[in-house]
């Protein structure tokens, strides 16, 4: 579970069992799924759903792990304005990114990044990247 805002965000499963990015604001009706699947998926392609993880609020927005239509992890944002979900790496892309282990970086006053906020997470060959 993440917060974000006033509304609290989890991986829960729908009737259909799929794994989807939920949402809940803790009111009675305030509970609903965002996004059960990666666009163009369907169950026999992708048989656990998106099956998001490793939620990580940055810039406002929470970055997160999730399956892409052929089942591969990859990196997803959602937008905190607009509860938005989308893809951010391509489909299928190298096998699938599966990132994990975000950690927040803002740098030090010395270093020209510094005042530009920047993430970091892990792939399956735990080589690191990162996004800005």
């Amino acid at each position: 579970m993440t917060v974000l805002g006033n509304e609290v965000l989890f991986s829960g499963v729908d009737a259909s069992g799929l794994s989807g990015l939920w949402v809940t604001n803790g009111t009675a009706g305030g509970t609903h799924e965002l996004l059960a699947e990666a666009p163009g998926a369907t169950a026999a392609k992708d048989p656990l759903g998106l099956n998001p993880t490793d939620f990580t609020v940055f810039n406002g927005d929470v970055f997160f792990n999730g399956l892409d239509q052929f089942g591969r992890g990859q990196l997803w944002e959602l937008n905190g304005a607009t509860l938005q979900p989308q893809m951010l790496t391509a489909p299928g892309a190298a096998g699938g990114l599966s990132p994990s282990n975000f950690e927040l970086y803002n740098g030090h006053p010395s270093e020209p990044m510094a005042a530009v906020p920047t993430f970091f997470f892990k792939t399956p060959a735990a080589k690191p990247r990162s996004g800005t």
